[in-house]
């Protein structure tokens, strides 16, 4: 397993999650999880394709997600991740760690209710407003419910 792919196919797929999450167009975002995949099971050292500028021969790789693999690569980040991240809340990727939170369930409760956190989720929880949506089903919001409780603060 190499570990620069895994890590360049982590960063891909976060920033995947992260943009749908933050309204992102999703047909425009799916290219990042899919790139992701195919890095994460490529042969080659994306960093040494990266150093001799041979990133293209990674089959459906363009130049945007080539420049968003060199920045990330340099830095640790990429651009496009931190723009997104200057008007939405990194506190959002931690309600995918939730059992039943997807990334679609994700940006409905950022977008639609402005819930950008495990602790504002709770907060709406226990408010009882969430449920009085009906918006989502009774059983997600009961295991979110007990998750939530059952977690360390």
């Amino acid at each position: 397993m190499n570990t620069t792919n895994q890590c360049v196919a982590a960063h891909l797929h976060r920033l995947h999650d992260f943009l749908v999450i933050g309204g992102y167009d999703e047909v425009h975002a799916r290219p990042y999880a899919r790139l992701g995949m195919v890095i994460a099971q490529h042969p080659e050292d994306v960093g040494l394709l990266a150093k001799e500028r041979r990133l293209k021969r990674i089959p459906g790789l363009g130049w945007k997600i080539e420049r968003t693999i060199m920045e990330f690569l340099k830095t640790g980040t990429s651009e496009k991740f931190e723009a997104f991240a200057r008007t939405t809340p990194l506190t959002v990727m931690d309600l995918l760690k939730i059992p039943g939170v997807g990334v679609k369930t994700a940006r409905v409760l950022f977008l639609g209710f402005n819930i950008g956190s495990p602790a504002a989720l709770k907060q709406a929880l226990d408010e009882g407003w969430l449920e009085a949506t009906g918006v989502f089903k009774p059983n997600l919001l009961a295991r979110i419910r007990h998750h939530l409780e059952e977690a360390p603060d």
